[in-house]
């Protein structure tokens, strides 16, 4: 009964905590990216990559990973159902 009271006490507290911020001007969570920076970064790594780097190399000019990079500079397409292979 008490731990549940104290817990009840430390959440309240938390965001009030929270809430004080917020009216601060605190921002949480990840910050946005800008746009053209985004563009910048990708057609810096497609020049690199024309001129025939290796995409880790391409990635690293831009401060990606590999992986990133290749999810960041797909086209966007519309989901597609997915067909099961009959048997």
């Amino acid at each position: 009964m008490r731990a549940e009271y104290e817990r009840e006490l430390f959440v309240e507290r938390v965001n009030a905590g929270i809430n004080a911020a917020r009216q601060n001007g605190t921002r949480f969570g990840r910050p946005l990216s800008d746009p053209v920076v985004l563009v910048d970064k990708l057609q810096l790594s497609a020049e690199a990559r024309a001129k025939g780097r290796a995409i880790k190399d391409a990635a690293q000019l831009g401060g990606w990973s590999r992986a990133t990079l290749a999810v960041t500079s797909k086209p966007k397409q519309p989901l597609r159902a997915r067909s099961r292979p009959t048997a």
